[in-house]
């Protein structure tokens, strides 16, 4: 009986100490289990995804374009009777302007930002960022404050203003102001260049969102300048003078290329020559900036601006044209009166009084050719834009 009552103890002594030892390894099997499973999943399961997507990825997109903010005087500074109003009582548009002028009016955005789809390679391979080929037609006015009303009149074509003629150049802004003067006119200031040239559609160029040198005068091969200029009338009666400008000359004549024209119907507002505008609200002596770009591979859009060229500057690349109010006559508008505006302008440049430009010309000429020497390893990194436009 004792006996049995032992062997009775032991085996259940044995058969509890089993039970509780087959319950610690079933814990033990199953913990590693459940802690491995976080650390081996997501690197199977969601890791996976993350790095096949990375490198399929799209590249991101191009960076956007913020042009350059107008430097003009703040609205109310600028003339009401110009610019600035427009009067519901204003004359029919078609009698706004004369005849060799056309009308320019509507809301005018201060701040664009454009952003830039393709840039235009260089001769080494690499994009330039000064030339965009082709520009998002999602356009982004940044103006904090309502848009700018405007109504006024500017030439179709740059001076002489006449559709077949090739356009003055080596015409400083003196020259150009007082040219437009004579014939009852004036310089556009950048803002009016802007708007004729982008319209309320805000185009990066003239022409629309992509670059074509096929529509305007521009992306033609650049060369270098090896002399200095002279005034334009006394550049052609010099033959060293006259052949230098034949051999850098790329212009072409006014309003040959019908599409290159901007929404308000004003011609060659990109390439061909840049042109003088006007800054009236600055001194004297800092009034001059040139606009539009030219015929050489440079920036060719509405908006950029070069303010480094000074009032008596001569290029062989700037020319002009002019503004005027609207719904006013100007003081005369034939081809006579441009013609008569030139000649008084070459008989100024035989008075007592144009041998002083004259002379202020030539020191520029010579300030701009040392720069020009100075720049020389810039302008070979950057092209005729880092100095020309």
């Amino acid at each position: 009986m004792r006996r049995a009552l032992r062997f009775s103890f032991c085996f259940s002594l044995v058969s509890l100490t089993v039970g509780l030892v087959g319950c610690q390894l079933i814990e033990d099997r199953s913990d590693p289990q459940a802690e491995a499973t976080p650390a081996v999943q997501p690197t199977a399961v969601k890791q996976g995804p993350k790095q096949h997507k990375q490198k399929h990825r799209k590249p991101a997109p191009l960076a956007t374009v913020a042009e350059p903010q107008e430097s003009e005087a703040p609205d109310e500074a600028e003339p009401e009777d110009e610019t600035t109003t427009a009067s519901a009582e204003a004359q029919d548009d078609e009698q706004a302007c004369p005849n060799d002028m056309v009308l320019v009016s509507g809301d005018y955005c201060r701040n664009v930002q454009h952003t830039c789809l393709e840039y235009v390679m260089d001769v080494e391979g690499s994009p330039d960022k000064d030339r965009c080929k082709k520009y998002s037609t999602v356009v982004e006015c940044r103006d904090t404050k309502p848009r700018r009303k405007m109504r006024y009149c500017m030439d179709r074509y740059e001076w002489p203003n006449k559709k077949g003629e090739i356009p003055y150049t080596l015409t400083s802004w003196e020259d150009a102001a007082r040219m437009c003067n004579a014939v009852g006119k004036r310089l556009c200031t950048e803002s009016e260049f802007n708007f004729a040239c982008e319209g309320e559609e805000m185009r990066p160029h003239a022409t629309g969102f992509e670059r074509d040198d096929k529509k305007c005068n521009i992306d033609k091969p650049w060369h270098k300048r090896r002399k200095d200029m002279l005034p334009r009338v006394q550049c052609e009666a010099s033959p060293t003078c006259k052949a230098e400008m034949d051999r850098l000359d790329g212009r072409e004549p006014a309003g040959s290329r019908e599409e290159c024209v901007s929404p308000f119907g004003v011609y060659d507002m990109n390439g061909n020559v840049n042109e003088w505008v006007s800054m009236p609200w600055k001194r004297p002596g800092k009034r001059s900036a040139v606009k539009g770009g030219w015929w050489g591979p440079v920036r060719n859009r509405c908006r950029p601006i070069v303010q480094s060229h000074g009032e008596t500057y001569i290029g062989y690349e700037v020319g002009f044209r002019c503004c005027s109010a609207a719904d006013e006559p100007a003081k005369s508008a034939d081809a006579s009166s441009s013609d008569d505006a030139t000649n008084a302008s070459s008989d100024d440049a035989a008075s007592g009084e144009a041998k002083g430009a004259e002379q202020r010309r030539a020191d520029e000429a010579k300030k701009s050719s040392s720069e020009a020497k100075n720049a020389g390893a810039r302008t070979a990194a950057l092209g005729p834009d880092a100095i020309e436009d």
